[in-house]
């Protein structure tokens, strides 16, 4: 709690000066930026990509700091009572990624989303304007992560299913990481499989054009895919973390989120193509690009218009996770998703439901604070 009140202390001295005529304007704010992408480091930690996606839908920019005048501190004063009741409170306006609630409290075995208002509680919620939509918002997010399933605006369905998505090597990375800042061309690089390759560089001390040396052989690439890693610091998103949130140390961070450490993935996209059996139906992976986005689609007899999204494509295309793993967990899916279609005896067929999570939203109001200190 205490670095969070650091970070927030941070970021209004960099809203503060952004007000000086005198300092560069561009350069404050990408620093603020850059103190935001730092708390999103807790976020990835403590939260699910499921959860992160859910409570960042519609993300805007952070508030300012400055603005909220002391309804800040009463955030910090709930994050800190939160605390006591052995939650790690996650204060919104410090991310990028947050928003939905000012405090996203995580425990072991539950989670709690708070709406701070520092004012006495109403007699009766309004059931109109701002503060109503804000409530509608968290009330919809709490139930999707309770239930798992969601109906849309327009009239679909959303259901979250149960996958197991392969997981980084972070021991992988930091050898990585070790070995660009001890070598001597400032260039390091892994195998994470066939024609595809990780490869860190020291900005200040590689030479750009050497970096191509450490790259697969690209004539041999059917889909090569060139991923800058470093782009998610400026677009942080719920599917992958920057390389300033891995973990590995503190001074690696640093240099990731300064830039100097640049992070690159090169991969051919053609090794998540498979053909296998299921139950003797035999089944393909075909990997296609649409829109300068990779998907899988999925090819049987018992089912259609069936395909892997690039959303979760780009799972293993911006972590550094090997697409050979990826391949097994994409077949591992679309086994199943034949076996229900085939016994359903239909080419609609119900997926199965991702048990969901123990969370709760609620508003907490000044005088409820008081009672409870």
């Amino acid at each position: 709690m205490l670095w969070q009140r650091h970070l927030g202390d941070a970021i209004l001295e960099a809203e503060r000066q952004s007000k000086d005529p005198t300092e560069d304007s561009r350069e404050l704010k990408e620093h603020r930026h850059l103190l935001h992408v730092i708390g999103d480091s807790l976020v990835y930690t403590l939260l699910t990509s499921h959860t992160i996606r859910t409570l960042s839908k519609g993300k805007t920019r952070p508030a300012s700091l400055i603005g909220q005048g002391t309804d800040f501190e009463f955030v910090l004063d709930v994050a800190e009572l939160f605390q006591r009741k052995g939650y790690v409170p996650i204060i919104c306006d410090l991310t990028t990624l947050m928003n939905v609630g000012d405090i996203v409290a995580w425990r072991k075995d539950d989670l709690a989303i708070a709406e701070c208002k520092n004012t006495s509680s109403p007699k009766q919620n309004r059931t109109s304007g701002r503060l109503a939509r804000q409530r509608k918002r968290g009330e919809f997010a709490e139930e999707y992560l309770r239930e798992s399933v969601k109906s849309e605006p327009e009239g679909t369905t959303v259901v979250a299913t149960p996958t197991a998505l392969p997981m980084p090597d972070w021991n992988l990375v930091q050898r990585l990481l070790n070995d660009c800042e001890n070598s001597e061309s400032g260039i390091s690089a892994v195998t994470l499989g066939e024609n595809d390759r990780l490869i860190a560089s020291a900005t200040s001390v590689a030479d750009p054009s050497h970096v191509m040396r450490y790259t697969p052989d690209l004539s041999t690439c059917s889909l090569p895919m060139f991923s800058v890693y470093g782009e998610l610091i400026d677009f942080p998103d719920y599917i992958a973390r920057p390389p300033s949130c891995y973990p590995v140390t503190a001074l690696q961070r640093s240099k990731l989120l300064e830039r100097e450490i640049a992070l690159f993935r090169v991969t051919d996209m053609i090794n998540l193509d498979s053909d296998f059996f299921c139950d003797g139906e035999g089944i393909a992976l075909r990997t296609v690009r649409r829109d300068d986005l990779y998907a899988v689609e999925v090819i049987s007899e018992v089912t259609e218009d069936l395909s892997f999204t690039p959303s979760l494509i780009d799972w293993c295309i911006w972590n550094p996770i090997p697409l050979s793993e990826m391949r097994k967990c994409l077949v591992d899916c679309a086994s199943l998703l034949v076996r229900r279609a085939r016994d359903a005896g239909s080419k609609e067929f119900e997926l199965p439901i991702a048990t969901g999570d123990n969370v709760l939203y609620g508003t907490v109001y000044k005088d409820i604070v008081a009672d409870d200190t």
